[in-house]
């Protein structure tokens, strides 16, 4: 619940929460129709059926789309909220984590950014993979690495390589287990259990290079090595309890069956701008680990959680097993808000078209800003059509000349009435200059509901207007406060540091707070003070 009113979105929120209607309880306000002003309520029963929000920067896709969604979810308490940040938002960040502070909502925050705060995800956490069958652990592993290529001849020889090779390196360390033997370099068979159990990535490594030089079948299979290996180099990935096992920050690590039960808020702060690789692989990781948390909270307790998910920069993450990731999420109580730029941005050159698909898995669709012809295209196919009508009217060639074209020019007719002939024809409901004209207004967007509910009777696309969920000059104070400092809970990442030897990778130091530099919730509080003194809401 909301502690105080610090805007319109917040009084919303708090009288939807506390409304004797059980569907306004559960929904979520999107805006408000355009023309009549009507409030559009997002159910959040229906959205495990997602959501998808599209805009190129400036448009608001983040300010008015993600964030005006997100302090909702933080607000209602009813789930996790999990945010996988693909570029790095600092005033989303510290929106979130403001309002979870309002809200008394434990978040957590993982990030890639050298010489941050960070807790610790370590996605080979035992208390959760000991529960999986073989099966399920190298399905994990292999889909959040993005190491199934497809089903055809050629893609799938790679695949199966990747997924034999991780095979054989889970059951080398898994005592008693039904393996097939591997021969070494030396032409002897490998006694197994030959490596200490896997804790992290580094050890998968140590595996995986061992097993890599045997055999000429492991050989083609060096993607998945190049790849864990890649991941070797985040401590906040690795930290594990065979390396360090009295470290403090494992004890408060972010554990997806943990952060299921106790609803937690957890914010990944991934900044790829050069790196996307790295960024994809954990993001992945991030959402398959819930994704399999999920599953095995329904099997504990009989019965679906609550989850929510957002995906900013979703097409980092989004491949061709997309459509069994979302539908397999439903049925998993997982809610998946997707939002990126550009529907190019599904259509790879080389790729695979995912455009379409995206489109027919999503049930809540929020545009702001197209101007991608394709997309531009798909809404006023989708919209839908109406009846429009063209007029005709006779003019002299005199009146043509003279520039009179006006039915009020109109020829007379043989009983000396001017007519005007009507024809009637169907055209598309939103023609490209509405869709254009929409996007141009800086709080408008067009919103698609698949499903029309008793609360939001609206089907197809129609113009939203959305309020700013935050004042000006709260998002200015957002985007000003300094990333969280390293507490116990927390690490800090790792700097590469050029000294006069040569590169090498150093712990990076904490800087020293500057005398002036308050803390976040001490800034925020003093900006509601003075927007409650003016009178601002």
């Amino acid at each position: 619940m909301v502690r105080k009113f610090t805007t319109r979105l917040d009084a919303i929120v708090d009288r939807l929460l506390h409304s004797s209607n059980p569907v306004e309880q559960r929904s979520l306000y999107a805006g408000r129709t355009y023309h009549q002003g009507i409030p559009v309520l997002l159910d959040t029963d229906q959205l495990v059926e997602h959501m998808h929000i599209l805009g190129p920067t400036g448009s608001g896709k983040t300010s008015l789309g993600i964030e005006t969604i997100v302090r909702q979810l933080i607000a209602r308490n009813d789930g996790p909220v999990v945010i996988l940040d693909g570029k790095g938002d600092i005033g989303l960040f510290n929106s979130a984590r403001h309002m979870a502070y309002l809200t008394d909502r434990q978040l957590k925050w993982f990030t890639n950014r050298p010489g941050r705060s960070t807790y610790v995800f370590n996605p080979w956490d035992n208390r959760l993979l000991e529960r999986l069958t073989l099966t399920d652990l190298l399905g994990l592993i292999t889909q959040s690495l993005n190491l199934h290529h497809g089903q055809d001849y050629g893609r799938a020889w790679f695949s199966i390589n990747a997924r034999n090779l991780l095979r054989h390196a889970i059951l080398a360390t898994v005592p008693g287990a039904d393996y097939r033997p591997i021969v070494d370099a030396k032409g002897q068979k490998s006694l197994f259990p030959k490596y200490g159990p896997i804790q992290s990535f580094r050890d998968l490594h140590e595996v995986l290079k061992s097993l890599t030089h045997d055999t000429d079948e492991f050989k083609a299979a060096q993607h998945l090595a190049l790849v864990v290996e890649s991941l070797c180099d985040f401590d906040q990935l690795n930290l594990a309890p065979n390396t360090d096992p009295n470290h403090p920050a494992l004890d408060h690590a972010i554990f997806m069956p943990e952060v299921i039960e106790k609803k937690q808020v957890i914010y990944f702060y991934l900044a790829g701008a050069i790196d996307n690789a790295a960024v994809s692989e954990i993001a992945k990781l991030a959402l398959y680990s819930l994704f399999t948390a999920a599953g095995d909270y329904c099997e504990q307790y009989g019965k679906k959680p609550r989850i929510y998910t957002i995906w900013d920069e979703a097409q980092i993450m989004i491949a061709k097993n997309i459509e069994d990731v979302l539908a397999q999420s439903r049925s998993r109580g997982m809610a998946c808000i997707l939002a990126h730029q550009a529907m190019s941005q599904l259509n790879s050159p080389g790729g695979v078209d995912l455009r379409d698909l995206i489109m027919q898995c999503t049930l809540f669709k929020q545009v702001f800003g197209a101007r991608d012809p394709w997309l531009m295209e798909y809404i006023s196919r989708t919209a839908g059509t109406t009846k429009y009508y063209r007029r005709g009217y006779s003019l002299s060639p005199a009146d043509v000349a003279a520039g009179c074209v006006d039915p009020a020019y109109a020829c007379l007719d043989h009983d000396g009435q001017r007519r005007v002939h009507i024809q009637e024809y169907t055209g598309p409901r939103l023609s490209y200059q509405d869709i254009s004209n929409t996007s141009c207004h800086p709080n408008l967007s067009l919103m698609s509901i698949g499903q029309p509910s008793k609360l939001c009777p609206f089907s197809g696309w129609f113009p939203m207007y959305t309020d700013w969920p935050v004042p000006s000059s709260v998002h200015e104070a957002y985007e000003r406060q300094p990333w969280p400092k390293k507490s116990a809970a927390t690490i800090e990442t790792k700097r590469l540091c050029l000294t006069d030897d040569g590169p090498a990778i150093a712990t990076a130091g904490q800087e020293a707070p500057r005398p002036d530099q308050p803390k976040v919730a001490d800034t925020l509080d003093s900006v509601w003070q003075d927007m409650q003194h003016t009178g601002a809401h």
